[in-house]
C-alpha cells in the first residue's frame, strides 16, 4: 500500500501580490509544499508577513483533467459560497473562468477558487507570471519560477493517489465487485442553492466519488461541470454528507477503496 506523506520542495519562487487591500509586494516564506493527502494532492505556498499571510494553492482532480487554483486571504468571507466571474492568465491571454469565493464559519478566511483544465494548467510550466482577477475587484499578480517542478510533483502525487484508490488500470488490488448505491433519495429540493434559484440557474453535472472500505464518500470531484459552480460544489457536499454505498470488494470479498462515477445529476427548477 503506498504511503502518502507531505513533501516540501525548495524553489526560487518570487511572488508579487497586487490588490486594493495590499499595496506592497509580498515575498514568499518557506518553500512550496506538496501534500500527499488521502483524498487529494495540494501544492501550496505561503508568503507575506506571518501576521497576515497569503496562500496560493493548486489542487488537481483525481483524474488530472481539471485543476483548482485557490488564493486564501485572512479576511472575513461569506460562509456560503458565492459565484463570480474571473480570469486566469499565465501570460498567454486570459482564461475566462467562473470562480467561487467563500469563508469559513468561525475563521477569518476568504478563499477565491478558480477552476481550469489540465491542458490550460500546462501553460504554467514555462510561465513567468500568473495573473488572477475577479469581477469583485481583486487582482493578484504572481511572478513564477520552477513551475515545471511543481506540476511534475503534482502529477506524481496524482498517479500515486489513483493507485491508492484502485482507480481504473492503475489498481493495486483487482476489484471483483464494484461499489453500488442509490443516489435518487440523497438529494432534496432544499439542497438547491438559493443564489442559483434567484438567478434561475439550472444544469447537469457528474461526479467521481472516492468510496472507502466502509462505503462512505471520502472525497468528491466534479467530473463534468454543469456550468454553475455553486451547484456543482453543493452536489459534492450533499453526497459526502449523506450518500452511503456498498463498498467494492476484492476476490476474497474483502471491502476495498475504489472510485465510482455517478450518473448525471440534473439540477432543475421545473417541477
Amino acid at each position: 500500500m503506498p504511503l502518502r506523506t507531505a513533501v516540501t520542495m525548495v524553489t526560487s519562487l518570487s511572488v508579487l501580490l497586487a490588490t486594493r487591500a495590499i499595496a506592497a509586494p509580498l515575498q514568499p516564506t518557506g518553500a512550496w509544499t506538496v501534500d500527499y493527502g488521502d483524498t487529494q494532492c495540494t501544492a501550496a505556498h505561503s508568503f507575506g508577513p506571518s501576521a497576515d499571510p497569503v496562500v496560493l494553492g493548486i489542487i488537481p482532480s483525481i483524474n488530472g483533467k481539471t485543476y483548482r487554483i485557490i488564493v486564501s486571504l485572512q479576511r472575513n468571507g461569506p460562509i456560503f459560497a458565492h459565484e463570480a466571474h474571473g480570469a486566469v492568465d499565465f501570460g498567454r491571454g486570459k482564461i475566462r473562468s467562473w470562480l467561487l469565493y467563500y469563508g469559513r464559519s468561525g475563521l477569518k478566511l476568504t478563499n477565491y477558487e478558480f477552476r481550469i483544465s489540465g491542458s490550460e494548467i500546462e501553460q504554467a510550466r514555462s510561465a513567468t507570471r500568473l495573473g488572477l482577477s475577479t469581477d469583485k475587484g481583486g487582482e493578484y499578480e504572481f511572478a513564477l519560477y520552477d513551475m515545471a517542478q511543481v506540476l511534475d510533483a503534482l502529477s506524481k502525487c496524482t498517479a500515486d493517489l489513483q493507485q491508492f484508490w484502485n482507480m481504473d488500470e492503475k489498481r493495486l488490488v483487482p476489484v471483483a465487485k464494484n461499489a453500488k448505491g442509490d443516489l435518487r433519495m440523497v438529494f432534496d429540493s432544499s439542497d438547491y442553492p438559493s443564489e442559483a434559484v434567484a438567478r434561475g440557474q439550472e444544469g447537469k453535472s457528474q461526479y467521481q466519488l472516492l468510496i472507502d472500505e466502509k462505503g462512505s464518500v471520502a472525497g468528491c470531484d466534479v467530473l463534468i461541470q454543469s456550468g454553475v459552480p455553486i451547484i456543482d460544489v453543493m452536489g459534492c457536499q450533499v453526497m459526502k454528507e449523506r450518500a452511503k454505498f456498498r463498498p467494492s470488494t476484492d476476490s476474497n470479498g474483502k471491502p476495498i477503496r475504489s472510485v465510482l462515477t455517478t450518473p448525471p445529476v440534473v439540477w432543475s427548477l421545473r417541477p
